[in-house]
C-alpha cells in the first residue's frame, strides 16, 4: 500500500508542481499570447512591405 500510494504521488508531483504556482501560470499564458500578436503584427507588415514593391 505504502508502495503503491508513493508511486502514485511521485506520478502526480510532475505536473501538479508545474500547475501549483498560479502567476508564473498566467505570466506564462501573456507572454505566450504577446509573442502570438507580435509574430502576426511583423508578419502582416512583411507582406505589406512586400506587397507594395
Amino acid at each position: 500500500m505504502l508502495t503503491c500510494y508513493g508511486n502514485a504521488h511521485a506520478a502526480q508531483s510532475g505536473p501538479v508542481r508545474v500547475m501549483i504556482p498560479p502567476g508564473v501560470g498566467s505570466v506564462n499564458h501573456v507572454d505566450v499570447r504577446d509573442l502570438q500578436v507580435r509574430t502576426r503584427l511583423t508578419l502582416s507588415l512583411y507582406l505589406q512591405e512586400w506587397l507594395s514593391r
